[in-house]
C-alpha cells in the first residue's frame, strides 16, 4: 500500500466528504494536534527566515485552523505581484499554488523546480524546519482522482464531484 492509500484508509471515508457525521474526523484532529506539538513554532520560524532571505517579498501568516485545514499555510507575494500560497500538510506533503484570481485546476500549482525562489524556500527553509520529511507533491499525485469518494460516479450520475488527492491534503486549493 503506498503512502496516499494509507492516508486514505486511516483518515478518510465517504462520509468525510458527503456525510453529516464524519467518524474519522477525530483521527485527523489528533494528527493535527500531534503535528503542532512536534513543530510548535514552525510557521513563525519559516516566516522569519523567509523575511530574512527575501526582505522585499511580503510574507503573511495564513493558518489559523490546522485541524480543519489539514495544513499550515502562509503566503508570499512574488516580485511580479503574484501571491503564492504555501501549504504544509499534516500528512507530510508540501504544496504551493498561485492565488491569482481566475486560475483554477492543477495548472495553478507550482511543482518542484518550477520557480527558483519557491524551490529555494522549500529546500533551504521549509523542509529543514520539518526535519526534511516533506515531499513536494507532483502533478500526477495531486491530480489523481479517488474514485471511491466520487459521489456522482457511485450513484451513476453525471460525473461532477470528483475528489482528488489534493482534497485530502489540504482544505484549500
Amino acid at each position: 500500500m503506498n503512502r496516499i492509500q494509507t492516508i486514505i484508509y486511516n483518515y478518510f471515508d465517504f462520509d468525510f466528504f458527503w456525510g453529516h457525521y464524519m467518524p474519522k474526523q477525530p483521527l485527523i484532529n489528533n494528527l493535527a494536534k500531534d503535528f503542532q506539538s512536534k513543530y510548535p513554532n514552525a510557521l513563525v520560524h519559516i516566516i522569519q527566515k523567509v523575511k530574512t532571505v527575501y526582505p522585499e517579498l511580503p510574507t503573511y501568516r495564513y493558518t489559523y485552523f490546522i485541524e480543519e485545514d489539514r495544513c499550515l499555510t502562509f503566503e508570499i507575494q512574488l516580485p511580479n505581484n503574484d501571491t503564492v500560497v504555501f501549504a504544509i500538510s499534516i500528512f507530510g506533503y508540501f504544496l504551493a499554488w498561485s492565488s491569482v484570481p481566475g486560475m483554477s485546476g492543477f495548472d495553478k500549482y507550482f511543482y518542484e523546480n518550477d520557480n527558483p525562489v519557491l524551490s529555494y524556500i522549500f529546500h533551504t527553509i521549509v523542509n529543514p524546519e520539518f526535519d526534511n520529511s516533506l515531499e513536494w507533491v507532483s502533478y500526477e499525485m495531486i491530480s489523481e482522482e479517488i474514485e471511491m469518494f466520487n459521489h456522482d460516479k457511485i450513484l451513476e450520475m453525471e460525473d461532477s464531484s470528483p475528489i482528488y488527492v489534493a482534497d485530502l491534503l489540504t482544505r484549500f486549493h
